[in-house]
């Protein structure tokens, strides 16, 4: 850009410009021109940038249309460089909103799941009629056998002896035109595979055509199969192709979904092949032989004669083995009502010892002890011994005979016992008396040692009174005992209880209670006073506090003997008055001071472990007294 360079500017006419006015002037002379220059290029640049996203979204359809335009190798050129972008603008859109791509492919989706599951109910359907057909025939029983012995369900096992198919004839045909890519018979023979061709096209167009509008505003769908004679042409459809196989018989299960996967692999690897305009199509001919499935079951011709044998045997047997059933249950019949008859014998019901009859047979019932036994009548009978088994219930029969045999033997049975029960208690008077004898003799010993052991463990402690009664069979014991003789004491007293009539030591008190009890009331009667205002103690004071750490020390003690734990506490009453700051300084200098005073003493950490001032207000007259709060509790710790 040529760009005159601006006018210098006029010198002072007077002579006075100064040196930074000429150096201005002469840089303005040397580069004036490209600095405009420079100036100019960087608003044209910054207008660029203002609309550079505007101009990119009008041209770039534009721009995508015309490389288009130039052939499939751009449109392939192209799809690759815009893979990756629409792969993640598809991942993006699904993580940001799945219902809206829902929304988007369910016209695409919905009639694909319903023509993948129609075709595979009507698999389904087929091999399951086709199994129907083939389930009862002495073949059938033969290959049930053989399955169990290879271990495979009878189902696969029958559809694989009786499946019979044969797969003539592949066509293979562009879908846009019908055109004929490529043919493969059986017998090696084209028969004019472009007019079938052709007619297959025809066909599905006249399909599509007819059934197109359904009324439910989805389409029509492709013609999928059709039959003619033996035959059942298979049709699957891809996007560019479309393969049709015509196969002689039933197609195995799965068929369809093997076509499917050649058409598959034929876009994959072949699919500048899928065109009617491709110069050879030999390289389709391993893909299309995969389609030539066949399935032709041996049928060995035998004689019927063998069938005929086994048939008759087998009837013969049922008939043989229904008939001996009869007859063992006519006889098992006879022996039930055998017992029934017999005296004694009540109730009786027979069944099978198993399903079949051949383990025997079981009669139970109601059976007097006295009546004749089972076994016998059963012989009498002439049932077999070893095939009848008896569980009869004891009872007691009415017959006359029964009765008056029970009472027989009830009578003497009762002469029996009493001769000898009577002889029995007799001696057992005497031993009981000899036995009482005895026992107070061990009586009087016992409590003699006892009343011994008592005198030394307890009579001879320091304040104890130990006194028996006069005919020794009961002991007193009074006064006053420390811990841990206090607690000795009683576990003797205790231990002792069973040979004595009675223990009293109710008289008996704890001299460790006792003096923990008036510990604490000493310690709480403490008050520690001071002048008024001030946090120095009057005099005498602090001996009061060393009482106070001695009766806490000994507090712990005697708490300790009992198992408990003393928990004191330092208290001070407020004080009033108008400077309520000072005031509360000055009683937690008081209660500080006397902290430090018992932990002088050798009083532990956690003998006074803290102080507490009362929120109460106090009366006129009262100078903030120090106190204690003492109180008595259970040692968790032992």
């Amino acid at each position: 850009m040529d760009t005159a360079p601006p006018p210098p500017p006029e010198a002072s006419r007077s002579g006075d410009a100064g040196p930074a006015d000429e150096f201005r002037v002469l840089r303005e002379l040397i580069a004036g021109a490209e600095r405009a220059d420079l100036e100019a290029l960087r608003e044209r640049f910054e207008a660029l940038d203002r609309g550079l996203v505007e101009r990119v979204g009008e041209g770039l359809p534009a721009a995508l249309s015309a490389h288009a335009a130039r052939g499939p190798d751009a449109e392939a050129t192209m799809g690759k460089a815009l893979r990756g972008a629409v792969e993640e603008a598809v991942r993006a859109s699904v993580a940001h909103d799945k219902a809206k791509l829902s929304d988007s492919l369910f016209p695409i989706m919905g009639p694909a799941i319903r023509s993948y599951v129609g075709e595979l109910f009507k698999g389904m359907v087929e091999n399951l009629n086709e199994v129907i057909r083939n389930t009862t025939s002495v073949k059938r029983i033969r290959w049930r056998a053989e399955a169990k012995l290879a271990g495979k369900p009878f189902s696969e096992y029958l559809l694989l002896k009786t499946a019979r198919y044969r797969a003539e004839e592949v066509f293979l045909m562009e879908r846009d035109t019908g055109l004929l890519l490529m043919h493969l018979s059986r017998d090696g023979r084209d028969r004019d595979a472009d007019l079938v061709s052709g007619m297959f096209s025809a066909i599905r167009s006249f399909v599509e055509d007819s059934f197109a509008n359904r009324g439910d505003g989805e389409g029509g769908g492709a013609l999928g199969r059709f039959d003619f004679g033996e035959h059942e042409v298979i049709i699957e459809d891809s996007p560019q192709a479309v393969l049709a196989v015509s196969v002689n018989g039933s197609p195995p299960p799965g068929f369809r979904e093997t076509l499917e996967g050649i058409l598959e692999e034929l876009h994959g690897d072949q699919p500048h092949l899928l065109d009617s305009g491709a110069p050879d199509s030999e390289p389709l001919r391993p893909y299309l032989e995969r389609a030539m499935v066949e399935h032709q079951p041996e049928e060995k011709q035998g004689k019927a004669w063998p069938a005929v044998l086994i048939l008759t045997l087998l009837a013969a047997a049922s008939i043989g083995a229904f008939g001996w059933r009869w007859w063992d249950g006519r006889r098992a019949a006879a022996l039930a009502s055998a017992l029934e008859d017999t005296k004694g014998i009540e109730a009786v019901r027979h069944r099978r010892a198993g399903w079949t009859g051949l383990r025997g047979w079981i009669f139970s019932g109601l059976r007097d002890p006295a009546a004749d036994e089972p076994g016998r009548v059963a012989a009498a009978s002439g049932f077999p011994a070893g095939r009848a088994r008896f569980d009869f219930a004891p009872f007691h029969s009415a017959e006359p005979e029964f009765a008056a045999a029970r009472e027989e033997a009830a009578r003497q049975l009762w002469e029996a016992q009493s001769s000898g029960l009577r002889g029995e208690f007799q001696g057992g008077i005497e031993l009981l008396e000899e036995t009482r004898g005895r026992v107070g003799e061990l009586e009087a010993r016992e409590r003699s040692l006892a009343r011994a052991l008592l005198e030394t463990r307890v009579g001879s402690a320091p304040g104890v009174e130990l006194r028996f009664s006069a005919d020794g069979r009961s002991a007193t014991i009074a006064g006053s005992a420390p811990e841990p003789l206090f607690s000795q004491i009683k576990a003797e007293a205790s231990r002792y209880g069973s040979v004595f009539d009675r223990v009293d030591h109710d008289a008996l008190t704890n001299a460790t209670e006792e003096a923990l009890d008036a510990e604490l009331t000493a310690l709480r009667a403490i008050r520690i006073r001071y002048g008024s205002g001030t946090a120095r103690m009057l005099e005498g004071e602090d001996a009061k506090v060393a009482e106070a750490a001695r009766l806490i020390g000994a507090l712990r003690g005697q708490a300790a003997k009992l198992g408990l734990r003393v928990a004191v506490e330092l208290r001070a009453q407020p004080m009033r008055g108008d400077n309520a700051e000072f005031l509360a300084e000055t009683v937690q200098s008081r209660l500080a001071d006397v902290l430090a005073l018992l932990r002088d003493s050798g009083l532990p950490a956690d003998a006074v472990p803290g102080a507490t001032v009362d929120a109460g207000p106090q009366e006129e007259g009262e100078f903030g007294e120090l106190y204690f709060r003492a109180m008595v509790e259970r040692d968790p710790g032992l």
